[in-house]
């Protein structure tokens, strides 16, 4: 296959957590975490962040999108895929509309990846049973039908060492969640099951947003408070994560609920309960997560970042608005549960994280404004003196601070 970069894909195959064999994952440096949901610190905006920036991105009747089903980030262009208008948006990075590739629509959702080869980047997009191929300025390059099994599931390429890390790899009557390969040979291979656990344990997804370098991904599984790093060495579980009972799992939860019905009868009886972690990733001393889970109530506390160094967990829905915000919130944890059931953050890369809130949050946000005269930046000023609530959503860019 071609040797390229393929950034980050969503693992889109569904996982149950059995007794794994664990032969290649490291455990010599795990670190157990002790976390009380009940007991977190508050911290304003810029306390945790170094730069905030608000990008509204233009709405004409061509730009127009329902929701970010995926957001990547590459030459100086926002790439935005929404499943909804089964359609792939580019906008610059001021906002300003580009281009847009309209696809087929077919019974499952797209799914698509960042090739990077020498002085061009492309767009690697497979629907349905077509793959197609296109530039940066959404040019067809290439189409071609292909069967089932011909695509291949890829999960991250590791340039240097020419890599390939796969999901849903398949090795004699197992099948693994996670293999590397170089030149087709295994390299190690991680998490097996049986190879009909699909069709049984169909129930909840595993997504990967976030590399903290090009040679680190982090991971996370269902049913789990652990966050493992996958690099070309092999696989690592880092954080052991420990919450109060009444957040947790009960013991032995994947054995005596072995099937969908079961552990979804058990979740919505219990909905305080933590399903496992999401989107984690680490940024200088923070490490920054969520937990699944059916949230029932806006402002709950689902989405954290835990500093290392000081041992403090700061709930990201208790963050207060200042200046460095234009005393606006960064997210619309507290508006409503979309942010938390959706997965999180749209991506970190290059140290920078992104977000979005809706046009109306945007505008229930601005009209909390304890601060009636601060002075917007020229693209935010803009965006409210002639907003519409048909406006596609805001884009929030947000660098972390290291301490």
């Amino acid at each position: 296959m071609k040797k390229a970069l393929y950034t980050l894909l969503t693992l889109s195959t569904i996982f149950f957590v059995a007794n794994a064999q664990e032969d290649y994952i490291d455990v010599s440096k795990t670190q157990t975490l002790r976390l009380d949901p009940r007991q977190t610190r508050g911290l304003t905006v810029s306390q945790l962040f170094d730069e905030v920036k608000f990008v509204p991105l233009q709405t004409t009747p061509e730009s127009l999108f329902g929701r970010i089903s995926r957001l990547e980030v590459a030459n100086n262009y926002y790439i935005i895929s929404d499943q909804d208008t089964h359609c792939i948006l580019l906008f610059n990075l001021d906002g300003s509309f580009k281009t847009k590739i309209k696809l087929e629509k077919k019974p499952y959702n797209f799914e698509y990846r960042l090739i990077d080869e020498p002085f061009e980047t492309k767009l690697f997009v497979q629907n349905g049973l077509t793959e197609l191929t296109y530039d940066l300025t959404g040019k067809l390059l290439k189409k071609e039908d292909i069967k089932q099994n011909e695509f291949e599931k890829i999960l991250y390429y590791f340039k240097p060492e020419e890599i390939e890390v796969k999901y849903e790899y398949i090795s004699d009557d197992r099948i693994y969640e996670i293999a590397a390969l170089k030149d087709d040979k295994v390299l190690y291979k991680v998490f097996p099951h049986e190879k009909d656990f699909i069709s049984k344990q169909f129930d909840l997804r595993t997504i990967l947003k976030y590399a903290n370098t090009p040679n680190e991904l982090l991971y996370t599984r269902p049913y789990e408070y652990n966050i493992y790093t996958i690099s070309p060495k092999g696989v690592k579980l880092d954080y052991k994560l420990i919450f109060p009972s009444e957040f947790s799992l009960p013991e032995g939860f994947t054995t005596n609920y072995d099937n969908y019905i079961k552990r979804s009868d058990f979740t919505n009886k219990n909905r305080k309960i933590f399903q496992g972690l999401s989107s984690p990733f680490k940024s200088g001393n923070y490490l920054f997560f969520g937990a699944k889970g059916l949230v029932s109530t806006r402002g709950e506390k689902r989405d954290f970042a835990y500093n290392l160094k000081t041992n403090s967990l700061v709930a990201l829905v208790d963050i207060e608005p200042d200046a460095l915000s234009y005393y606006l919130p960064v997210t619309s944890i507290a508006l409503n549960p979309e942010f938390s059931m959706s997965g999180g953050f749209h991506l970190f890369k290059n140290n920078y994280l992104y977000t979005s809130i809706s046009t109306l949050d945007m505008k229930a946000l601005k009209d909390q404004n304890p601060n009636k005269n601060v002075k917007y930046d020229s693209a935010l000023a803009k965006y409210f003196e002639n907003y519409k609530s048909t406006n596609n959503r805001v884009l929030v860019v947000l660098k972390p601070k290291k301490d």
